[in-house]
């Protein structure tokens, strides 16, 4: 199909998904540019269909393209102006994904011979969360978990930010409760991180089954979460700053129980 105009119903629909009524209105999320697209196609389920613009798309866009069209998927060729009406970047790369929300449960997360899970709790910037799920996906996490009011992980900016990562691990929208009654039926062990930590990460044994808490950017986690994590644990910074970001802290603990398991 060949759309011309930015009034195109499914131009609408893919310029609605921008905000979070429009997502929740239609069940579907945008992820836009080559390398989100690629990912999708490869590791993603639910794609509805592909924008691409020929004025707009390089070589690995157009290549794209065709895959998707191997793969069986509408590919829909937009006009410069209509794929500019549905993107929210200055300078869009002519290849976008239609695709479905599909929510993940903690049951999708496969802990049972061991691994690393990554809480978020309350992280509410869209640029922080999607680093957060990429550094979980490169330290070889089995999951991430949204506690409490996380930014929408299906956001633009989140999306963009995973750089795909979002199609690797399962990542699942719970509150705290939820969380902890998982962590128990599965003999997880809850590390949260805090500038007071009891231990120090590195100083600490990391078991084969663990979660890392992270905290809201400005607040930390409250003190009924630390009472009911396993330890309490923090990364030792001897610079000025006050604190690590959110994103920093939880590839650092990450890494650490990746080198312990490493290190045997």
């Amino acid at each position: 199909m060949n759309i011309d105009s930015p009034k195109n119903r499914h131009v609408r629909v893919a310029r609605a998904l921008q905000t979070t009524k429009g997502r929740r209105e239609h069940g579907l999320f945008l992820a836009e540019g080559p390398g989100a697209v690629a990912e999708a196609l490869m590791y993603g389920r639910g794609i509805e269909w592909v924008a691409w613009c020929e004025g707009l798309a390089d070589a690995e866009g157009d290549e794209i393209a065709d895959a998707a069209r191997r793969a069986h998927i509408p590919v829909h060729q937009l006009s410069d102006e209509a794929f500019r009406a549905l993107s929210d970047t200055q300078s869009p790369q002519g290849i976008a994904a239609v695709m479905r929300i599909e929510p993940a449960t903690l049951d999708a997360i496969h802990i049972a011979d061991g691994g690393a899970v990554l809480v978020a709790h309350e992280i509410r910037d869209p640029g922080n969360l999607g680093a957060m799920i990429r550094s979980a996906d490169a330290l070889g996490a089995v999951g991430i978990v949204l506690a409490g009011q996380c930014a929408d992980p299906y956001q633009p900016k989140v999306v963009r930010a995973t750089t795909g990562s979002l199609f690797h691990l399962p990542v699942v929208e719970a509150d705290w409760s939820q969380v902890k009654s998982w962590a128990d039926d599965q003999r997880v062990s809850l590390y949260a991180t805090a500038l007071e930590g009891r231990h120090t990460i590195g100083k600490v044994g990391i078991p084969k089954r663990v979660a890392f808490i992270i905290g809201n950017e400005a607040h930390g986690l409250p003190e009924s979460i630390l009472q009911d994590a396993t330890y309490s644990v923090r990364i030792p910074m001897s610079g000025r700053a006050e604190s690590l970001n959110a994103a920093v802290a939880a590839g650092i603990a990450l890494f650490e129980a990746e080198r312990q398991k490493l290190a045997g």
